[in-house]
């Protein structure tokens, strides 16, 4: 496998993909993806990203790692694998990759664009669900004890290009008919979440003083 994986996805939206970072911050499973990594912090579950523009909510039964949050960048992996055993309910074994980019476009991503920035990968499957395009893809995986299948997406959140890659070890139920789910799952709660904070936030605004008039 090509653990020295760092390539752009050039989507005239100015998205990079999120294989820049997967080599490096995916380190936690060389050993495979199984309970017994290290664990320093407890896993998020939720968290603020592009400087609180978006509140990042996993999929059901998925944490986020807290040391591989950036503004534009995290990992989330089922909860029992970062130490949280009580949170991962039936969740399929799986780790999804997140990465943000300010939007230079309003279209949707067409599966030719997504696809062609993988180099070597090729579309097995597609799937369409809310109007976004999931691709079913075989390419080196970015570290060993996943396989070589994922599936990769990318939308709009709030001006953001958001790219996301799903990974799994192979037998897993996502990289199967649970994988878009899962992605469109993240994709759903996170929007939630980030159009909640912007209403809150814009209902606890100090209403201004009416001018007095004498």
């Amino acid at each position: 496998m090509n653990t020295g994986i760092c390539k752009s996805l050039l989507l005239g939206l100015a998205v990079v993909l999120t294989g820049c970072s997967e080599s490096d911050a995916l380190g936690f499973l060389q050993d495979g993806i199984v309970p017994g990594i290290a664990k320093t912090a407890k896993p998020f579950a939720q968290v603020g990203m592009a400087q609180g523009a978006l509140t990042l909510v996993p999929p059901a039964g998925f944490c986020i790692d807290p040391k591989s949050v950036t503004q534009n960048f995290a990992i989330m992996a089922r909860c029992d694998v970062l130490g949280d055993r009580s949170s991962a309910q039936d969740a399929p074994l799986g780790v999804v990759t997140i990465s943000l980019a300010r939007s230079a476009g309003t279209g949707a991503v067409s599966a030719s664009t997504l696809s062609g920035g993988v180099a070597d990968g090729r579309v097995l499957a597609q799937e369409t669900l809310g109007g976004v395009t999931y691709l079913h893809m075989e390419a080196d995986a970015p570290s060993d004890g996943l396989s070589d299948i994922h599936w990769r997406a990318v939308d709009q959140i709030k001006g953001y290009d958001v790219a996301l890659a799903l990974y799994a070890p192979d037998g897993s139920a996502a990289l199967g008919g649970d994988g878009p789910r899962i992605l469109r799952s993240l994709l759903e709660r996170t929007k939630s979440a980030s159009v909640a904070k912007d209403v809150a936030t814009h209902s606890l605004r100090p209403k201004a003083k009416p001018k007095k008039l004498f």
